[in-house]
Formats: structure tokens, C-alpha cells, sequence
């Protein structure tokens, strides 16, 4: 049957995950809106993305054709701890602005306005 497969134009892989709730309406909004504040903010002014992110602890396992018989490891690391990353993004430079916080919130979200703030009064 694998032989067929492969003959027939298929491989064994994974799926693509896509976002369940992506809008393109909603995205070509946000694109128009975007580039009317890049044409009309003062030079002065940045643009700033900012996220909090979970980075996983370990990758996680997929599949793959493993020899019949044997066994596939996928070496990880000890403890459970998790990190938390607070970050921003200058749209022009590309620089990365980059927290650890002990966790995403309010409050850290506003130290890292903070931190952004800091860096534009001192001309960092």
C-alpha cells in the first residue's frame, strides 16, 4: 500500500495547523489601517508589536515511519518550569525588546511600556 501511495503522488507527514478564527476581511482592515499610521506618524514615533509568549519546555513528539520493531526517542529535559517572555518589536529597526517576567499580566505589561519608554527618553 505505501508503494501505491508514493506512486500515487502521496508522503507520510504532518498536517499545517491554520488559525480556526482568521478573518481575512479583518486582516486587510488591519493592514490599511497599519500603513496609514506608518504614512502619517512623525518621525519622532515608533511602531511597536507587542506579545507575551510560553516557549514549550520540550518539542513535542510527531509522527514519522519508524522500522517496524524499534522505537524512535526524542530525548527531553527534566522539570516542569515554564518561562515567560513579555516582547516588543520596532516595525522599522527590527530590534527586540524582550522581557522575562514571572508571569504575563497587567503589571508586567506595563513595565515593559515602561522599559519602551525608558529607551525613547534616554535615545536608546
Amino acid at each position: 500500500m505505501v508503494h501505491a501511495l508514493y506512486r500515487l503522488g502521496f508522503v507520510y507527514k504532518k498536517t499545517t495547523p491554520v488559525p480556526g478564527k482568521a478573518n481575512p476581511q479583518a486582516q486587510q482592515e488591519f493592514l490599511a489601517q497599519y500603513q496609514h499610521l506608518k504614512e502619517t506618524k512623525l518621525p519622532s514615533e515608533k511602531i511597536f508589536f507587542i506579545d507575551g509568549v510560553h516557549p514549550h519546555y520540550n518539542s513535542p513528539p510527531a509522527y514519522s515511519w519508524i522500522e517496524k520493531g524499534t522505537t524512535k526517542e526524542l530525548p527531553t529535559n527534566t522539570g516542569r518550569e515554564r518561562i515567560n517572555l513579555n516582547g516588543a518589536l520596532d516595525t522599522e529597526t527590527h530590534e527586540i525588546i524582550l522581557r522575562e517576567d514571572k508571569s504575563i499580566h497587567a503589571q508586567s505589561t506595563i513595565d515593559l511600556l515602561k522599559e519602551l519608554q525608558r529607551r525613547k527618553s534616554s535615545g536608546i
